[in-house]
């Protein structure tokens, strides 16, 4: 799958193979295609259009419907193996840069900021425990 600049917006053109899902429901006389189906793309039309195989993918092996014939490619968007969509609606206008990562060892994120109830739990604790050393000494005698 790669992604042409037109004349207007960007659009997808697919090869053979890609896996596509429908955005919403075909249109007109012999519409069969629903939002969501999903399957693999057998042929791709000159104009763009996209002939997808259904069955063994969003629909059963033996489903009356196997595929959908002459799909334009507006209708469709790439998908992963489970049918869900991989990349936004609508592509960029112009090709994004790709953010730069940093490589090699990263600091540690910042902690996150606290309320001040860690603070609390802290003296409650360090409190306790000095009451319990103190009584202690008292029950064992101290020095």
């Amino acid at each position: 799958m790669t992604q042409v600049l037109d004349d207007s917006p960007a659009a997808w053109t697919h090869r053979r193979g890609d896996l596509v899902r429908l955005v919403r429901d075909e249109t007109g006389e012999d519409a069969m295609g629903r939002m969501g189906d999903w399957g693999a793309i057998e042929e791709v039309e000159p104009d763009g259009a996209v002939t997808v195989k259904i069955a063994g993918f969003s629909r059963p092996a033996h489903a009356d419907i196997v595929r959908l014939c002459g799909v334009p490619r507006g209708l469709v968007e790439p998908c992963d193996a489970r049918g869900r969509p991989t990349r936004k609606r609508r592509p960029p206008t112009a090709p994004a840069e790709a953010p730069m990562r940093p490589r090699g060892p990263q600091a540690p994120p910042p902690p996150p900021a606290s309320s001040g109830a860690g603070v609390w739990a802290v003296g409650a604790l360090t409190v306790m425990l000095v009451a319990g050393a103190v009584a202690l000494l008292y029950r064992f005698g101290g020095p």
